[in-house]
């Protein structure tokens, strides 16, 4: 268990920390969640 928090704790300080994967991964989530849009 502290093996995953500790992996999620990781992601989440550079996700703050870096506004490079902000930018990337809020890019990834917008298109995968606007292609299932697109195809309903």
């Amino acid at each position: 268990m502290n093996g995953i928090m500790k992996d999620d704790t990781e992601l989440f300080r550079r996700f703050i920390h870096n506004s490079g994967l902000r930018g990337w991964l809020g890019g990834v989530v917008f298109g995968l969640t606007h292609e299932e849009w697109n195809a309903a």
